[in-house]
């Protein structure tokens, strides 16, 4: 009966190294999916699309596009100059674009038909996992969050503007973490009795 022993232990072993399987798949796992959802499908963790991007006429200078030199395209000849309506706006000439944020999202061939809060790719580069820890009760809580102060000042933006956590999972995804966490205490508990 040494055979128990010796898988209760290596089960033991298995638990002890949950916290960065945890970190590491249900972490990843949650953000890609989260991730996944708002760039490719512009939605949120309600299930509801974000709001559009503006229509609403704004003012453009040369540095109102990304990459900046992406916007010495849109001014560089006279004719293209000529045609837009201009207005002197704090000392600055800057030209009406008539369809708004939605319009500049186009001319930089990005999408403009959901939300993707993906411009410079800058919130969503330096956003990720920050790490696991476990609470006092034997619970371990995984964190996804952004990994500097620009990042989250990009994401508290963008969440606030839209009235919704951005980085929050919808039902969908919860259920299938529930899911891999029960896989993996299925499969380890099989591996113990079964060797």
């Amino acid at each position: 009966m040494k055979i128990l022993p010796n898988r209760l232990n290596q089960m033991k072993q298995e638990l002890q190294r949950f916290p960065e399987w945890a970190n590491v798949y249900l972490g990843l796992t949650a953000f890609n999916d989260l991730k996944d959802r708002i760039v490719n499908n512009g939605i949120a963790f309600d299930n509801r699309s974000f709001k559009p991007y503006s229509t609403k006429p704004t003012l453009v200078g040369a540095k109102s596009f990304y990459p900046p030199s992406f916007g010495a395209s849109v001014f560089s000849s006279k004719k293209k100059r000529k045609e837009m309506q201009w207005v002197t706006y704090k000392g600055h000439r800057l030209a009406v674009l008539p369809g708004g944020y939605r319009q500049i999202r186009e001319m930089e061939s990005r999408e403009a038909g959901h939300k993707t809060f993906l411009r410079s790719g800058q919130m969503w580069l330096n956003t990720g996992l920050i790490g696991t820890k476990q609470e006092g009760n034997g619970h371990f809580i995984t964190t996804v969050g952004t990994l500097n102060e620009k990042a989250q000042m990009k994401l508290d933006g963008n969440s606030a503007r839209e009235g919704k956590d951005l980085l929050k999972l919808n039902a969908f995804e919860e259920k299938k973490l529930d899911n891999m966490f029960d896989k993996y205490l299925t499969d380890m508990l099989n591996r113990a009795i079964n060797g």
